[in-house]
């Protein structure tokens, strides 16, 4: 059990009404790997649930919650001294790499080093070589009052290189995700000491959206990740180097986001609007429809046709190409599977029931579906599950190969293995 586990099972809306506060007082949001996390509308405050306990109940936060929350909860926890322990373990972890983070970031301030032939304040060298951006941009530096607060994130190690820099990515602007260090002769070149989940974005998150992490030497800003999505308040003007791929990412990923310009349009200025096919193959199909209706170019045809992709399932190699599956065999040879390609967007948790949702593409058709997770269960229950969904709809006849239906169920498994979970 780690933090992201825990904080993705228990309901903090819940936990917070329980504690007999206001959840009015709140804006709560829940991201995938990460869970639930509340900010204060009145500003300065942004906790999961570990937050609103003191520091001295964080060891049996577990029990805690199991015991007197246990109607808090969207998903099951097991009774485990076991998972009590090492969620502990992970908090406390997490909690050192980010206290390390935050006394280097001090001591760009305070500590002096050597720079050619003068002794300066780390945060007038960084401003020296042309990096004034990183003092703003929540960079640490290493040093001896670091490594030595710290002793068992083992940070002495490192220091053989000197005017070491401290580089955390985000979750959300409070909580680091990662815990990264770089020479300062090199700061693109970072080493990772710790992720939680995944990478975040680089910077302090502000008004300007700076096109890669070298752009953060030279002024506030950050980067692009999804999760930021969740954070921005002010309206952001994107970087003039940001690429085509860059800013579709932005507009498919960043709804909840004002940009000064929006980021199609930047695009389109950029490239011309024939360059979007060159970017979409990473969109969902409702953003591909959306794209559509705002531009009234014709692009569903080229995304089906550029989703083409591989992976590998019982040591053979299975193909998806526009909206069939395909096994390849020697030779080259290729023998289709099916007609029709499934796409799984969510897995909707409903009282104490499974369903999966998403899409069936087949031919010209593009349809929603929902099935029950007993459905994915065996080979003969998904296929006849299938065959329901087309006849139901008036789809036709699926097709597919007898010989490769436990293989393929495999395939639709596999690539539906990051699929959020949603408690409804």
């Amino acid at each position: 059990m780690n933090i992201n586990d825990f904080n993705s099972k228990v309901n903090l809306p819940k936990v917070v009404s329980k504690l007999g506060m206001s959840v009015d007082n709140f804006n709560f949001i829940r991201m995938p790997v990460f869970g639930w996390y509340a900010e204060a509308k009145t500003g300065g405050f942004i906790g999961n649930v570990f937050d609103f306990f003191e520091t001295s109940r964080w060891k049996t936060i577990y029990s805690t919650i199991l015991n007197d929350f246990e109607d808090c909860l969207d998903f099951k926890l097991p009774r485990s001294e076991y998972a009590e322990k090492s969620l502990f373990k992970n908090q406390c972890l997490h909690m050192q790499y980010h206290s390390a983070w935050l006394l280097a970031k001090e001591e760009v301030q305070n500590h002096k080093a050597r720079h050619g032939d003068k002794v300066m304040y780390f945060e007038d060298i960084l401003k020296s070589a042309g990096m004034s951006g990183f003092v703003e941009n929540e960079i640490g530096y290493l040093t001896e009052n670091v490594v030595k607060a710290f002793p068992k994130l083992n940070l002495g190690a490192k220091q053989k290189y000197k005017k070491i820099l401290v580089i955390p990515s985000f979750c959300t602007p409070k909580h680091i995700c990662s815990f990264e260090l770089a020479k300062f002769q090199a700061p693109q070149e970072r080493e990772k000491l710790y992720v939680n989940g995944e990478l975040g974005w680089y910077g302090k998150i502000g008004n300007y959206l700076a096109a890669d992490f070298n752009e953060l030497k030279a002024r506030q800003g950050f980067t692009w990740n999804y999760k930021a999505n969740n954070w921005v308040r002010e309206a952001v003007d994107i970087s003039n180097l940001a690429t085509g791929a860059n800013l579709l990412q932005l507009w498919g990923e960043a709804p909840g986001v004002r940009f000064k310009q929006d980021p199609i349009e930047k695009l389109i200025a950029q490239e011309g609007s024939s360059a979007l096919e060159n970017y979409i193959s990473g969109l969902t199909y409702q953003q591909v429809q959306e794209l559509e209706k705002k531009t009234g170019m014709d692009l569903i045809k080229h995304w089906t046709t550029s989703r083409e992709q591989q992976v590998v399932v019982r040591g053979k190699t299975f193909v998806r190409r526009e909206t069939s599956y395909y096994i390849l065999k020697k030779a080259g040879e290729e023998e289709q599977l099916t007609n029709f390609v499934i796409e799984i967007q969510e897995i909707r948790k409903r009282s104490e029931d499974f369903y999966w949702c998403g899409f069936i593409y087949h031919n010209e058709s593009v349809v929603p579906f929902e099935l029950a997770d007993k459905n994915f269960a065996s080979n003969y229950m998904f296929a006849k599950s299938v065959r329901g969904i087309f006849l139901n709809l008036g789809l036709g006849i699926p097709y597919i190969n007898e010989k490769y239906v436990g293989q393929l169920l495999s395939l639709i498994q596999l690539t539906s293995s990051k699929v959020q979970i949603v408690p409804e």
